[in-house]
């Protein structure tokens, strides 16, 4: 934990991460049965949500992104171009695209403050 995330420094964070970390490992799995599902071995997804987010019955979608984040955050941006053009035709949602400062994928370990403003 003190090397993959130096961003945690209260040693009782870093204690109970640790014990998540190490439970998630050691338990039966759940989640990670299912991700072949829908990501393919190239990390991309078999349906991709940029068409069909347009679709969507909703005002808002947001996206986050790390400022280091293995995400490469132009998909969030291509889907909010798609949506702006598309506004017109019956109403798609708003989306917002947000980086994160100081933080990488893991967003609420990273840089909490600012993951929270953003969802605030």
């Amino acid at each position: 934990v003190e090397r993959r995330l130096p961003e945690i420094s209260d040693a009782d964070e870093q204690k109970a991460l640790a014990d998540y970390l190490f439970y998630n490992a050691v338990l039966p799995g759940s989640a990670e049965y299912s991700i072949h599902k829908f990501l393919n071995s190239n990390i991309l997804a078999y349906k991709p949500l940029l068409h069909r987010i347009p679709k969507l019955r909703v005002k808002n979608v947001s996206f986050m992104y790390g400022a280091t984040d293995w995400m490469d955050m132009s998909a969030g941006l291509s889907t909010q171009r798609l949506c702006e053009s598309q506004r017109n035709n019956g109403g798609s949602p708003d989306v917002n695209v947000f980086m994160v400062r100081d933080a990488g994928h893991l967003l609420m370990l990273q840089n909490w403050h600012m993951t929270n403003a953003v969802l605030i």
